[in-house]
């Protein structure tokens, strides 16, 4: 048995000797190279888990065949392949790679260095000025203009916590990107609101947590104003913007009793805080201004929050 170093032609002479005769026959043997495996990975590091992309490069450009075997047992033929890892650690494996329909063949060994990272926990509580934890809550909420605790509860794992954003669900996001308590006061907005915590850890892990916090209406108005056109007080208003309604409608009327003036509407967007033209300016129903004087109104507002009803009056001054 001669075993040969390299790749090549070998000339190969049997000599045989019978009773004086001797006879040599000559024949060509041709010694294969085995290929040149170069191994390739892709995505070796992620959250949760992992799938790996195992690739062997084949350098000598041989039709040649590709088996895989792992640690535990799993085989997997071709190439590429992918395997996916529950958890971090050092993971050997075997390719056996056959060329020449299968005659030859050669095992490559190697170990495959993988990490997995456990991702973050996102939490967090939602309290009122008092602080009462009103997360999830129907029964006790958060008045408009008040001020309210975001509280981050979230819980690290593999990776430190190194990015918080939080979105307060009335198109407010905080992007200060800081942990602990952030602090959000709602004015135009109201009823169940839905919040979200986004968090994102060293690794790139990601986690996020969603809550519902119950914002309460509030409608106060003020007893004077002056449509002159002047641009101060030029229409009849809620003092500030606290909340959206399911519907609402307000009704003027005169000293007599007679209705003046009407607006109602219904949601989404109800009442349109942003146009000023919504609210009472002065004139009746046809259009035309109305003496000064004292006139009363009236308000029927059903809150998104699912809370009372507003049924509001009271009498307005108006001057010129």
């Amino acid at each position: 048995q001669t075993q040969y170093d390299s790749s090549g032609i070998y000339s190969v002479a049997l000599t045989a000797s019978v009773k004086g005769c001797i006879k040599t026959k000559v024949k060509e043997i041709k010694v294969f190279e085995f290929p040149d495996i170069q191994f390739l990975y892709s995505n070796l590091s992620a959250c949760d888990s992992l799938e790996v992309d195992f690739e062997a490069e084949n350098i000598s450009g041989k039709e040649i065949s590709f088996d895989w075997y792992f640690y535990d047992g799993v085989q997997l033929s071709g190439n590429p392949v992918k395997r996916m890892f529950n958890s971090s650690g050092s993971y050997p494996y075997r390719l056996s790679v056959g060329f020449l329909n299968n005659q030859c063949m050669k095992d490559y060994y190697d170990t495959v260095l993988v990490n997995v990272y456990i991702p973050p926990d996102a939490d967090y509580m939602i309290l009122n000025s008092n602080g009462e934890d009103v997360t999830d809550r129907t029964d006790k909420g958060v008045k408009a203009k008040e001020v309210v605790s975001f509280l981050d509860q979230s819980i690290q794992n593999d990776g430190q916590i190194v990015e918080w954003i939080w979105n307060f669900g009335d198109k407010t996001i905080d992007t200060s990107r800081v942990g602990g308590q952030v602090s959000h006061v709602y004015t135009t907005t109201s009823g169940i609101v839905t919040t979200n915590l986004h968090i994102t850890d060293e690794y790139g892990c990601e986690s996020e947590a969603t809550h519902n916090v119950l914002v309460l209406e509030a409608l106060s108005f003020p007893n004077i104003f002056s449509p002159n056109n002047d641009g101060i007080n030029d229409f009849f208003c809620p003092l500030e913007i606290l909340g959206y309604f399911e519907s609402f409608e307000m009704v003027i009327y005169s000293k007599w009793g007679a209705k003046v003036w009407q607006r109602n509407c219904k949601d989404p967007n109800c009442p349109n805080y942003e146009d000023e033209h919504f609210w009472w300016d002065g004139k009746n129903k046809l259009g035309q201004n109305v003496a000064e004087g004292v006139y009363y109104w009236v308000v029927f507002a059903v809150p998104k929050s699912q809370t009372n009803t507003f049924v509001l009056n009271g009498s307005v001054t108006l001057v010129r």
